[in-house]
């Protein structure tokens, strides 16, 4: 009597290395909040500006009104696109976090969209220096890990 032997192929688990985990854990929680005030901000857009408006600040705070009607200038799509840009960012997060290397473009699109927007929906805003610095150092700490994901 012949014996079978089952040839079975176990690949070993990839293991997230700590600092792919710490990135991705940084990008759920501040996309995450900035999805969750996108969405407050989007939802109930019209509402919160007559607020703002209506609202006497102190007098040592009296420039944040019109700083926060500069944002508020870009309307209500500025702010819903902003939480569905923040929704891919998280996205791509979760995919690099389960190490799928199209997490990373999801993520960097995001990202590259999330520094066009308000140039795009604010009328004379330019471009934030320190803004696209962390964006790109995020983006190349996350390229680092490229590959190995599948």
């Amino acid at each position: 009597m012949e014996e079978t032997t089952n040839n079975i192929n176990i690949e070993p688990v990839q293991k997230r290395p700590p600092m792919l985990q710490v990135l991705c854990i940084l990008t759920f929680i501040w996309s995450g909040f900035n999805m969750i005030y996108n969405l407050i901000y989007g939802l109930f857009y019209n509402a919160l500006k007559e607020f703002i408006v209506n609202m006497e600040f102190p007098k040592n705070y009296k420039e944040l009104k019109d700083v926060i009607l500069y944002v508020f200038s870009g309307g209500r799509f500025f702010f819903l696109s902003g939480f569905l840009l923040c929704f891919f960012s998280i996205f791509g997060a979760y995919k690099m976090w389960k190490l799928q290397k199209n997490g990373f473009h999801f993520y960097t699109v995001a990202q590259l969209l999330m520094l066009m927007l308000p140039m795009i929906f604010i009328h004379g805003e330019k471009l934030n220096v320190v803004e696209v610095l962390i964006t790109a150092l995020f983006i190349l700490y996350y390229a680092r890990f490229l590959k190995l994901m599948a």
